[in-house]
């Protein structure tokens, strides 16, 4: 009952500073010697930018392991023409060879507890995702690795507009506040002009 509520503390942190962001816990298992859970940010998968973390823990203890080697994969279960594909406002989107064993490394984000990526779903569809960790590997320790594997839906990319709305917010502020600063700069030499005047 402590390690779940260990558990459930590491994931409440975790909620807590990215649902403002939109994240949200995509999977959780005990595997091995680990208990994994996987975020995805945005929580409504869409063809395009994507972020996944993963929490890894001693599954005896609850506490975070900080050493492990965690890979991640990303496998499309269709690619039939009804699937949207996501238009980029650059130029580079991986291979699906590319999203096959990512490395996810801690100094990804601000919670140095997690495993994180940053990479790009090219399209909408069923996909798997697979989530590997493990320690020892590189040092004369034995060897502990544990996995979580789930299938996933992701949805059509959002309409360029909608996505990229804060790109167009920024000049459109600008402008705003130019504007706002040049009226109240005219009212001002305005009264000046009339207190002249009257003296």
């Amino acid at each position: 009952m402590v390690r779940w509520l260990i558990t459930l503390f590491f994931v409440f942190i975790r909620v807590s500073s990215t649902w403002a962001d939109g994240g949200a816990v995509l999977a959780m298992a005990d595997s091995g010697p680990f208990r994994l859970t996987v975020f995805s940010d945005p929580p409504v998968l869409r063809a395009g930018p994507v972020d996944i973390s993963v929490l890894v823990q001693d599954r005896l203890t609850a506490n975070p392991v900080l050493d492990a080697q965690v890979s991640i994969d990303l496998i499309p279960l269709n690619t039939s023409s009804t699937s949207l594909r996501w238009a980029p406002p650059y130029c580079t989107v991986p291979t699906l060879s590319q999203l096959i064993g990512m490395k996810a490394n801690r100094s990804h984000g601000q919670n140095h507890l997690l495993y994180g990526i940053l990479t790009v779903l090219p399209h909408s569809g069923s996909w798997t995702i697979n989530v590997r960790a493990q320690t020892g590997a590189a040092t004369n320790v034995e060897a502990a690795a544990g996995s979580v594997t789930r299938n996933i839906e992701v949805q059509a990319p959002l309409p360029p507009l909608i996505a990229y709305w804060k790109l167009f917010v920024l000049p459109v502020a600008v402008v705003v506040a130019f504007a706002f600063n040049q009226i109240i700069k005219s009212n001002a030499r305005h009264r000046f002009s009339l207190s002249s005047g009257h003296s």
